[in-house]
């Protein structure tokens, strides 16, 4: 077995070592004037990548709740509503690709692997209070997310996680009108109002 050439192998990882400076400009042979390539800290704060896979945690059983639940009205016959939530479920994909953008752009690792508990209501109503649950659990989370950022100084990191507030009061918003409209002309009435033609495609 060729035993491999450690007198060659070792001075690469020693000039490589040289070179992790935290981030501060250095030189080397075969190194410009720039930010050293390696470095061994994150680009971003540890407390704020937890914080947005904290919220990523939300926008991914977000997707799989509404997902269920448009599914589940579908087959009720509740097409207007099974559309709001088919929309929804998309609309929670798009905001998980934009966190998991911005914890790799922090040099952090996103956790797609874990979820909060999915609600799933056996009834329309149930699902729309589940809803409501379920993005006011998101606007604590991110509200937290940007007292973080205030603090450590991420205003990339902040803005995206106002974003994400508004959108989750937004969805309160709906869910609240539709539970009061429930209230006031009876879920019999509602539930009549929600059959038209689906837009899912």
């Amino acid at each position: 077995m060729i035993q491999p050439r450690k007198h060659l192998i070792d001075p690469l990882i020693a000039s490589k070592s040289q070179y992790r400076q935290n981030g501060n400009e250095v030189t080397g042979p075969g190194v410009s004037s720039k930010r050293a390539t390696y470095e061994t800290g994150m680009k971003g704060n540890q407390e704020v990548i937890a914080a947005l896979n904290a919220g990523l945690t939300i926008e991914l059983t977000a997707i799989n709740q509404y997902f269920i639940c448009a599914k589940m009205c579908k087959d009720w016959g509740l097409n207007k509503l099974a559309s709001h939530f088919y929309a929804e479920s998309i609309e929670e994909m798009k905001h998980a690709e934009e966190v998991i953008d911005r914890i790799l752009y922090l040099d952090g690792i996103p956790e797609i692997a874990r979820y909060d508990k999915i609600l799933v209501g056996d009834n329309p109503k149930q699902q729309i209070q589940d809803s409501h649950t379920l993005e006011s659990r998101g606007v604590a989370t991110y509200n937290e997310g940007v007292r973080l950022c205030l603090e450590r100084g991420d205003s990339g990191s902040r803005d995206l996680m106002e974003r994400m507030v508004v959108e989750s009061e937004n969805s309160i918003d709906w869910a609240e009108t539709q539970l009061d409209l429930i209230n006031r002309v009876s879920l019999e009435r509602y539930l009549a109002q929600q059959i038209g033609e689906s837009v899912e495609k």
